[in-house]
């Protein structure tokens, strides 16, 4: 009798997706760029809506409305202002269990 033999492979976890995305942005060793933001919480609108953050030398030298490109209150964003803040907002969700994490690398 022959069984057929399947591996079960998982989803990697949170954990994992976190370790191996940020490992990839480390050794890209990026001084000089710009993303898109969208933060999603219970806040009021002006932290909710798209941002365009740009870091220049390692520095964070312009957070501005991804619509109309003029410049937001930085304060709002001083845990996002860096893809490295960013990984640490998403550790922190890890290590607090949040009910929902939904992140796209």
């Amino acid at each position: 009798m022959i069984l057929p033999l399947s591996a079960c492979a998982s989803d990697p976890s949170p954990e994992q997706l976190l370790e191996e995305n940020q490992e990839r942005w480390e050794t890209q060793k990026l001084d000089n760029y710009r993303y898109r933001l969208q933060v999603s919480c219970y806040c009021i609108g002006e932290v909710t809506n798209p941002v365009v953050v740009e870091i220049r030398n390692g520095e964070t030298t312009s957070i501005v409305a991804a619509d109309s490109g003029k410049p937001v209150n930085r304060k709002f964003f001083n845990t996002y202002d860096s893809v490295s803040k960013l990984f640490d907002v998403v550790q922190k969700a890890i290590d607090q269990d949040y009910y929902k994490l939904d992140v796209t690398y």
